[in-house]
């Protein structure tokens, strides 16, 4: 009896609807087109920064509902207003963006020359990333496929 009081006393007394002070969790969000169609690379979208071999990065990935995903790196600070573009030979510092499709074949910028691959970042702070990229794609694997051109594309995420 003593047991079944202490168990009704102590649900009942716990707060439901209990405020935080902690900021919602936003939704990130990265859109691009592929080859001319939409689409939403929104699911688990987010940033992160690293470094490797002794240069910073800051990266913006997404995944598509089908598999796909995408993935916006830019290598040292990031400045809103600045426009980041591929020059051929600096690999170290070229923004990267990389596709990979529901199928498993991945596509990556080709490095060896100058390309209009370029990554606009529109708005920074100490929550978020804004930006625009766009570029064309070469396929990685074994044998020959057509490039893939990503355009319109734009990512909000948190940091």
């Amino acid at each position: 009896m003593i047991v079944a009081f202490l168990t009704v006393a102590s649900f009942s007394s716990c707060k439901k609807g209990k405020k935080t002070d902690t900021e919602p969790v936003v939704k990130g969000t990265v859109t691009a087109d592929i080859d001319g169609k939409a689409s939403d690379f929104s699911k688990f979208a987010l940033s992160y920064t690293g470094s490797v071999n002794g240069k910073d990065f800051t990266a913006v990935q997404g995944n598509a509902a089908d598999g796909s995903s995408i993935s916006v790196t830019v290598y040292g600070a990031i400045t809103a207003g600045k426009t980041y573009t591929v020059k051929s030979g600096e690999f170290a510092t070229n923004p990267v963006i990389s596709y990979t499709a529901s199928n498993g074949d991945t596509y990556l910028p080709d490095l060896s020359s100058e390309s209009t691959l370029s990554v606009m970042i529109t708005a920074v702070s100490a929550s978020s990333i804004q930006g625009t990229f766009k570029g064309v794609l070469s396929y990685v694997g074994a044998g020959d496929k057509p490039d893939k051109s990503v355009t319109n594309g734009k990512f909000n995420v948190q940091r």
